[in-house]
């Protein structure tokens, strides 16, 4: 089976259990490979690698734009008194 195939519910709720419990990282990895054993569950094969990418593949990396929220009610009082008081 492949790795993003699915898989029955049972074997999804057991996983969770072990994944989900309070025990430390080393005995859940330990209940997590021993339950792969028991149930014969097949290793992924390793992904083919990505090929590399140079700038000319970049198009746009990030854009965001932000706008400030109008002012509430007592926001704008405190600013026109502010202003009256520079007066």
């Amino acid at each position: 089976r492949r790795l993003n195939a699915r898989w029955d519910r049972r074997i999804i709720a057991e996983i969770r259990a072990i994944v989900r419990t309070d025990e430390s990282a080393s005995k859940r990895v330990q209940d997590l490979s021993e339950y792969v054993r028991k149930e014969g569950l097949p290793v992924p094969e390793n992904p083919e690698p990505l090929p590399p990418i140079d700038s000319d593949d970049i198009r746009l990396v990030c854009w965001m734009a932000v706008e400030p929220t109008a002012p509430t009610a007592p926001e704008e009082a405190e600013l026109a008194e502010r202003a009256r008081s520079r007066l």
